[in-house]
């Protein structure tokens, strides 16, 4: 499946997970109007009773059924207090408890969690309770929880596999969409992908470098023309000035 194929969307809580390995997963999604659907896919960092946004398609298994295949994956943003107490109170944040997330809360607001993205541990130095250390993991875990989906996100709309991204993660983390973009051949020294492979994942990453550079020259090209349009507002202002020098 590629970035541009409609994909179909489906939320609720991770209910049940029947099969678990490496990065693959069958379980049950039990969605908002309490309905259940199974889904399989490869997913990664993903716990039973979380809720997730899948997003993917349904397709039919002949012992199975039908089946929601799902292509990427995202945690909502909490936005309500209780919801955002509930997230940083859980197994998934290390080193926050549930006092510790309501002063975060009481501090930060309802937007605590992108804050706390935008700004990392920063946001939460000053916080009763909480010093540079445990600020520190807690921010961690927060970027952590998002860091991945967001990089499959970008990365599958130039229809790259979850999968090898998953695996690039485990290995890279945070420097993955840096990696991919700046040369996919250093790959095969992690062993993580041959190299036929990364020759057709090379074709998919050169249009993320034709897309950089292209955003970079229209910035560019904006830059220029704000400078030139400067340029000749400074110049009028000279030669009005001048003006009014030899009227006087």
């Amino acid at each position: 499946m590629n970035g541009t194929e409609l994909l179909e969307r489906e939320q609720g809580i991770i209910k049940v997970i029947k099969y678990k390995k490496d990065n693959f997963m069958i379980g049950i999604l039990q969605k908002q109007n309490g309905e259940d659907i199974t889904f399989k896919g490869n997913i990664f960092g993903i716990e039973k009773n979380e809720e997730i946004i899948f997003k993917g398609k349904w397709t039919e298994h002949i012992k199975y059924g039908k089946q929601f295949e799902v292509t990427k994956w995202e945690r909502p943003i909490p936005k309500t207090k209780e919801k955002i107490i509930s997230y940083l109170s859980s197994p998934f944040i290390k080193g926050c408890g549930e006092k510790q997330a309501i002063r975060i809360v009481n501090e930060l607001g309802e937007n605590a969690i992108e804050i706390i993205m935008k700004e990392k541990e920063e946001a939460l130095l000053g916080i009763k309770g909480i010093g540079k250390k445990k600020a520190i993991t807690i921010a961690h875990s927060v970027v952590q929880t998002y860091e991945l989906q967001n990089i499959v996100s970008e990365l599958s709309e130039y229809g790259i596999d979850p999968e090898f991204v998953i695996k690039v993660y485990k290995k890279k983390g945070a420097e993955t969409l840096e990696l991919l973009k700046r040369n996919p051949y250093e790959l095969t020294k992690m062993k993580l992908i041959s190299f036929p492979k990364v020759d057709e994942a090379e074709k998919k990453l050169v249009l993320i470098g034709q897309q950089a550079a292209m955003n970079i020259a229209i910035d560019n090209n904006k830059i220029v023309q704000r400078n030139t349009q400067l340029k000749e507002r400074l110049d009028l202002m000279l030669i009005e000035n001048k003006k009014k020098l030899l009227n006087i």
